[in-house]
């Protein structure tokens, strides 16, 4: 890094009870590595707490002022960290992505669609969504990944989301692991990712 050449960036979600170093030290430290290899930027939010879900809450906020709390920081970390990378390097505006795996890839879903207008392309690994938002983001290219026999987020949090995507018209791949479980689709999967969002920058861009 020069400070010279406007750089893709990488904003990478983790997941329930991880912290924001699994990014770079879990599956296979293979986000840090393509990162590298693409001379890509990578940041990883905490996201406040290792149980924030960057901004949708996990379980039913109801009246639970903390939860709601929890949330509303966890959403306003990963921006804050956005904001940061920003203002430390030359960031390629019409090039930043967002991506996480399992609660962080809820949160790619959750941001991606409350946030269109920041994101070139997303990828959720492992995650659900609410098909009623993805018209937010139609714009959006996505490549999503999912086991089939994931025992912690089931394989139809992905189907459903994907199944609207396809029916938006929107650019996106899927990749459902046969036997995958919830970890283990990840680190084999990851370059797929990087390689989706090497081909694809922020439209109008």
């Amino acid at each position: 890094y020069d400070g010279q050449t406007p750089l893709t960036l990488v904003i990478a979600l983790h997941g329930l009870g991880a912290t924001e170093n699994s990014l770079f030290e879990a599956y296979n430290q293979e986000f840090p590595k393509l990162a590298e290899e693409h001379g890509f930027l990578l940041a990883a939010p905490l996201g406040y707490r290792v149980d924030g879900a960057y901004g949708r809450a996990l379980f039913a906020a109801g009246e639970d002022a903390a939860l709601r709390r929890r949330s509303e920081f966890s959403e306003k970390d990963v921006l804050s960290v956005l904001a940061l990378m920003k203002r430390d390097y030359k960031v390629d505006e019409s090039r930043i992505y967002l991506t996480g795996h399992s609660m962080g890839a809820i949160g790619t879903w959750f941001l991606g669609a409350k946030y269109p207008e920041i994101w070139a392309a997303l990828a959720p690994f492992a995650g659900l969504g609410d098909p009623a938002t993805v018209a937010r983001m139609k714009d959006i290219p996505e490549i999503v990944v999912h086991g089939d026999a994931d025992p912690t987020v089931p394989v139809a949090g992905s189907r459903i989301m994907v199944a609207e995507l396809a029916k938006q018209g929107v650019d996106y791949k899927y990749i459902e692991v046969p036997g995958g479980n919830h970890m283990n689709v990840v680190a084999p999967n990851a370059a797929a990712v990087f390689d989706f969002f090497a081909a694809r920058r922020k439209k109008g861009k």
